[in-house]
């Protein structure tokens, strides 16, 4: 492992303001105060909402490496996101909906 990341992750035990989340590795919780990444292998459009309020569409971030994603904000008070992929993926996974809690650690 490079000296710079030795020192960042295991000396100075630095860790990511965001937590993962795609298809083969979903969650449904995930701790407050981290922001949410949506991660798919195919160019998508995104819908969300928060608490099932306003309803956000975003279309998902090509990587160039064959990786595209959405950056959701972090949430500090407790919540849950419900989110949903239109045009990528498998056709099952096209009309599912995924809700996240996020809670307190």
């Amino acid at each position: 492992m490079p000296h710079e990341t030795q020192k960042r992750y295991l000396q100075n035990k630095t860790h990511s303001d965001k937590e993962i989340w795609r298809l083969d590795r979903p969650k449904s919780i995930l701790p407050l105060g981290k922001k949410l990444r949506i991660e798919i292998k195919k160019p998508a459009k995104i819908v969300w909402s928060f608490n099932d309020q306003r309803k956000i569409k975003q279309e998902a971030i090509d990587t160039g490496i064959g990786i595209y994603y959405i950056d959701i904000p972090k949430q500090n008070s407790p919540s849950e996101i419900t989110f949903k992929i239109f045009g990528s993926e498998s056709q099952t996974e096209k009309n599912k909906n995924y809700r996240i809690k996020f809670i307190k650690k």
